[in-house]
């Protein structure tokens, strides 16, 4: 009984390291890493807001001044 379950085990794992490779082959193909990329760009927003430091050292004339509140618009 043992070894029955020790088997499934090892082929449990196999089956997922299959499934990876079998990931990571199709995640190289050209076209699915730009499919991939524009729906990610498509739907990506992006928002900044100051931590209590960075409100007291972020003035208007720091070089982060114009990122300090960001939000993307969605």
């Amino acid at each position: 009984m043992r070894k029955n379950v020790q088997l499934k085990v090892k082929v449990k794992v196999k089956e997922e390291y299959n499934n990876f490779r079998a990931a990571v082959e199709i995640s190289c193909e050209p076209f699915v890493r730009k499919h991939v990329r524009r729906i990610f760009m498509d739907n990506a927003t992006v928002s900044t807001s100051p931590t209590a430091d960075g409100n007291v050292d972020i003035d208007s004339h720091h070089q982060f001044a114009e990122i300090k509140w960001f939000f993307s618009p969605q």
